[in-house]
């Protein structure tokens, strides 16, 4: 993980600059449940699921410029996809990469971009 959390200046460049949209989607992206989904079904053992988790959350970070928790979203589908374990540490760097970038966004949704 790069350390990178949100990317505003290329969402905002992915948005044509609209940034009251942009605190829509980020307000939107705080609930979403692609994450717990992706544990649920990792702890099942529902591979297909998990991979579809995976997989949402890497695009819905990647369309927000969130880098570091696509880039952990990404690492996680890869090893779904080539039929790898994924394990604790896996899942805890997502959670760490979650936890940046929630706080990165609740900042940014205070100061109103």
């Amino acid at each position: 993980m790069n350390g990178v959390y949100l990317n505003e200046t290329e969402a905002l460049k992915r948005l044509g600059g609209n940034k009251n949209l942009y605190l829509k989607l980020l307000k939107s992206f705080l609930g979403d449940a692609s994450y717990r989904n992706l544990c649920q079904q990792v702890a099942a053992g529902d591979r297909e699921s998990a991979k579809m988790s995976a997989h949402t959350l890497k695009g819905l970070a990647g369309n927000l410029s969130l880098v570091a928790l696509s880039e952990e979203a990404a690492a996680v589908e890869h090893r779904l996809k080539e039929g790898l374990l994924v394990g604790q540490e896996d899942l805890a760097a997502l959670e760490a990469a979650l936890n940046g970038t929630v706080e990165a966004i609740e900042k940014l949704i205070a100061a109103g971009v």
